[in-house]
């Protein structure tokens, strides 16, 4: 929350620690959308990611940056999860295409972009143009991909120099007797529900 970065703390009724703000819900599913698919499908321990704005410059918005700590965090920690991500904002500006711009940037903007991928895979696109072609949306995502791609570098050199041991992570097994069980007791009750 940019509030609390800046020291001043809400008070009255909303509290600190009361809910998130609209901003900050929509800042982690941003995080939480690319980051999920990354951990082991029979993964079922729980893990939180929590992040808190603790410095904010009142010109650049900081939610690009939680993607990216919150990737990092996981690579350097014993957690089995397959590789890192990372999202950037793009912006078209007077026919330039710009990496995470600035609040006054954004509003000079026909194109914003939130592209969030691994080095290999687009993970999640999300934003708005003012009328344009798919050729420019598809050049801005490659523009976001390729920026990407170095901040990943950047995050695996950082893992290199930790070398965290990871978790050994089995996937859990069921007796066949179990699983055959389940589904004749369970399957018509569902397809009724």
């Amino acid at each position: 929350e940019k509030k609390y970065a800046a020291g001043r703390m809400p008070g009255g009724y909303f509290k600190r620690e009361g809910k998130p703000s609209e901003k900050e819900i929509l800042s982690a599913r941003l995080v939480d959308r690319p980051i999920r698919p990354l951990f082991p499908s029979e993964y079922m321990n729980e893990t939180q990611i929590m992040i808190t704005v603790v410095s904010h410059d009142g010109e650049n918005d900081s939610d690009m940056l939680g993607c990216l700590a919150s990737s990092l965090a996981l690579g350097i920690y014993d957690i089995p999860f397959a590789e890192q991500v990372a999202a950037v904002r793009v912006a078209r500006i007077d026919g330039e295409f710009v990496i995470n711009p600035t609040y006054k940037q954004m509003d000079q903007a026909d194109i914003e972009l939130v592209v969030a991928a691994t080095m290999e895979n687009i993970a999640m696109i999300e934003g708005e143009a003012h009328e344009v072609s798919e050729t420019d949306m598809l050049e801005a995502v490659k523009f976001g991909h390729a920026a990407i791609r170095q901040i990943i570098a950047l995050q695996n050199e950082i893992i290199a120099l930790v070398n965290p041991t990871k978790r050994e992570f089995t996937a859990p097994s069921f007796p066949e007797v179990l699983t055959a069980r389940v589904h004749e007791l369970a399957t018509a009750g569902v397809k009724e529900a």
